[in-house]
């Protein structure tokens, strides 16, 4: 039986005494063009852990993020918590002023959560730990056994940390968690500030949001979730089940694509245009993305979390018309529900679909996707924005890849 030795370093040759002391060469990094194509993209977009923190860092943390309606925090003292990224934050209205601001939330002693409930009112926030107290405009209010710490505690400097930028559109609320650069919140919104203007306070139909709102949890990443509020084309096919409900049910004939418009919007925003003849059957005439992580839709509102590269976290949160009748809100609700609630028959079926594409190219020879469709000529309207041939068109999400990859570009994972 033969004996093999592991050979002593000194008795190797020069060479390969190098070899066994060299560390190991770090694996080269990649770039986004490497996995970002024009019409198709490589399955690492879903999967990969490295490329997932740095959405979060570029895209989550120092990008306008929809945070929410100011009617959800209508009167002086209301708050609600969000996490942006990976960032708590707290939006508060102060008591004194009326003024919306955005925190960081983080206590400046130790640097624990300030408010852990959802929505509230309230006129100062306590820390738990060791009950350093906050006015709801940020101001350091208190700090327990203050004779401890001399002369030198200056109060003034130690109030909760601003967001670098919060400011609302016609009453929805976006932030900067980080930088103050970059492009307005108005040049951001491009044309989709247009379409949110026809909700606010001075159009002919203001909405307010409802909370607290629907939420669910499904295991897949959360640009699938963004891709898929532009996408006319599985509409067939994963809502079967809800067209023939709604037939059977109420005899209804739910379109399924029609004369739908589908237009890119600048900056990776996009809408679907139903037409008005749609609201009949789904009290719904648009779908839209609004870059990163807001969909807004004629019935509800959505904000996307991305909790891991895997998991993602969806918020619905149903509107009302100021001023509309009461027969009118109650079938708007329940046309919301219908769709979008617990038992809803859309967004369940989406959620699978995401869930099906995370596993299917978790492990496969299938290393690319395609979004080819509609790529054979260029369509554009009268102002000269790229439109699809049709709903099915993969327009939206080329138009939404096209701006990741503009914020994106600088990149290394």
């Amino acid at each position: 039986m033969s004996q093999v030795m592991n050979q002593p370093s000194e008795q190797m040759n020069p060479k390969m005494r190098a070899l066994a002391k060299a560390k190991p060469r770090a694996k080269s990094k990649r770039r986004l063009s490497d996995i970002v194509k024009p019409a198709r993209l490589h399955r690492d977009i879903y999967l990969d852990e490295n490329l997932f923190q740095e959405e979060m860092a570029t895209l989550f943390e120092r990008n306008w993020i929809y945070v929410g309606h100011e009617s959800e925090i209508a009167r002086p003292g209301d708050f609600k918590t969000i996490v942006l990224g990976r960032v708590p934050a707290i939006i508060a209205r102060g008591s004194a002023d009326g003024v919306i601001r955005g925190f960081f939330n983080s206590c400046r002693h130790r640097g624990a959560t300030v408010c852990e409930e959802e929505y509230g009112s309230r006129s100062r926030f306590m820390c738990p730990y060791h009950g350093w107290t906050y006015h709801n405009d940020g101001r350091l209010a208190g700090v327990p056994f203050r004779e401890g710490y001399g002369p030198s505690l200056d109060g003034e400097d130690l109030g909760l940390l601003p967001l670098a930028a919060l400011e609302s559109f016609h009453g929805f609320m976006f932030a900067r968690v980080f930088d103050q650069g970059g492009p307005s919140l108005v040049d951001h919104l491009a044309g989709a500030g247009e379409i949110l203007a026809g909700f606010g306070p001075s159009s002919a139909k203001p909405i307010s949001v409802l909370t607290p709102p629907q939420r669910f949890r499904h295991h897949a990443n959360w640009k699938l979730s963004a891709e898929n509020i532009t996408d006319g084309y599985h509409a067939s096919f994963t809502h079967a089940g809800f067209v023939q409900a709604k037939k059977t049910v109420e005899g209804l004939d739910v379109p399924l694509r029609g004369d739908w418009k589908l237009t890119g919007l600048g900056n990776g925003h996009g809408i679907i245009d139903f037409g008005s003849g749609n609201e009949h059957n789904r009290d719904n005439a648009i779908n839209m993305l609004v870059f990163p992580n807001m969909l807004f839709l004629g019935v509800s509102v959505r904000i996307i979390r991305p909790i891991s590269v895997d998991t993602t976290q969806t918020s619905f949160f149903p509107t009302v018309v100021a001023g509309a009748a009461e027969h009118e809100t109650v079938a708007r609700l329940r046309g919301h529900t219908d769709l979008y609630g617990p038992m809803g028959m859309v967004s369940a079926d989406d959620a699978s679909m995401f869930e099906r594409i995370q596993r299917g190219l978790q492990k496969s020879a299938n290393e690319w996707v395609l979004l080819v469709r509609g790529t054979a000529e260029d369509h554009r309207d009268a102002e000269g924005r790229p439109i699809g041939m049709d709903a099915t068109d993969e327009l939206g999400q080329r138009e939404f890849y096209r701006q990741y990859s503009a914020r994106m570009s600088s990149v290394r994972f």
